[in-house]
């Protein structure tokens, strides 16, 4: 998918910031994320990094979550206060389908998808609250961490009413087309110590 123009962030309140990194965007208002101590990045739904676009006259929300090696003990999340927040959300969500069995207890429930299940939420409430059209989501994981691709590919990806809007790369195959481009040598050199 390409875009006609990339915007300012919606919230570092600088019109040259155009990515935001541990996006957080009125968690409080509009999934009662308010717990003692959660702020933008703690203790509350937050994306790795949030790109805002322009393509014709949509506005377009780019959630990037980047993984590496990371593993998940599948543990149930749910509890009371999960359920008050997040299931009339997910039951009412245009993204998200409903499980075939109740909210509590399914895979919304379960990591990695309890993590992307927040964040479709807090990306369609964004949209519902009138600051964006549409979202595609990246999830940027190594081909190597079979395990998590799996767990996404088979748990979350079902889950969705259009497929085609989430997508797991490869960050080797995310930053391909800037290997070529001297300006970003440096970046590129840090990434791949760093990431493969």
């Amino acid at each position: 998918m390409t875009f006609d123009e990339v915007l300012p962030s919606l919230i570092d309140y600088d019109p040259n910031s155009f990515i935001s990194f541990e996006f957080a965007f009125h968690n409080t208002e509009w999934l009662q994320e308010n717990d003692k101590g959660s702020l933008r990045g703690t203790m509350c739904t937050s994306i790795d990094a949030m790109i805002f676009a322009r393509r014709g006259n949509k506005k377009w929300l780019i959630p990037i979550e980047w993984k590496y090696t990371e593993r998940y003990d599948r543990e149930d999340k749910t509890n009371r206060k999960r359920l008050d927040r997040y299931a009339h959300l997910i039951e009412t969500s245009n993204r998200l389908l409903i499980p075939s069995e109740d909210v509590a207890h399914s895979v919304y429930f379960i990591e990695p998808n309890y993590e992307l299940m927040r964040q479709t939420i807090l990306c369609e409430q964004i949209i519902a609250h009138g600051f964006a059209d549409d979202f595609i989501h990246l999830y940027v994981i190594p081909k190597e961490n079979t395990e998590l691709r799996k767990a996404v590919e088979l748990e979350f990806i079902p889950m969705l009413n259009d497929s085609s809007k989430f997508k797991i790369i490869d960050p080797q195959d995310l930053l391909a087309p800037l290997k070529d481009n001297d300006k970003y040598a440096d970046l590129l050199n840090y990434l791949n110590k760093r990431y493969w």
